[in-house]
């Protein structure tokens, strides 16, 4: 008579060989895109911050609310965990008129690279935040 545990036991074996590559593949795909739009949410508030204190300083003052957003925007970025070093990232702050009034309008890209590399992620990651100005000339109200 066979030994049946025996046989079961490389059964296991050879079922959990079989596995193992698809459970990390899974494994790392949920780990590299749930970091994918982690860093994204943490852009998007660092971004929807920056725009928010840019729109509240006076457009007559210096530095104007432009280079206040984005430097603010770099520093949350970097406190955040998404560094700037060299052309990592760009930032782009510009003052824009939408619908008669003038805005405040942050584009942030950010390089990007994978945790694991095991499934395709976006190269870059890319925010965009738009505020209106607080304040606004007084012919436009």
């Amino acid at each position: 008579m066979r030994d049946s545990s025996r046989e079961n036991r490389g059964a296991a074996a050879v079922e959990f060989a079989i596995t193992l590559p698809v459970v990390l593949l899974l494994l790392s795909a949920v780990l590299d895109y749930g970091w994918v739009l982690h860093q994204k949410s943490n852009m998007v508030v660092a971004l929807k911050g920056a725009a928010r204190l840019g729109a509240a300083i006076y457009r007559g003052s210096s530095p104007g609310p432009a280079m206040v957003a984005r430097t603010q925007a770099m520093d949350s970025l970097a406190a955040m965990g998404l560094p700037c070093p060299g052309d990592a990232c760009q930032v782009k702050a510009d003052l824009v008129s939408i619908a008669g009034q003038q805005a405040l309008q942050l584009d942030a890209t950010v390089d990007w690279s994978p945790l694991f590399g095991l499934v395709p992620t976006p190269t870059a990651l890319h925010v965009s935040q738009t505020m209106v100005l607080d304040d606004q000339p007084s012919s436009w109200y």
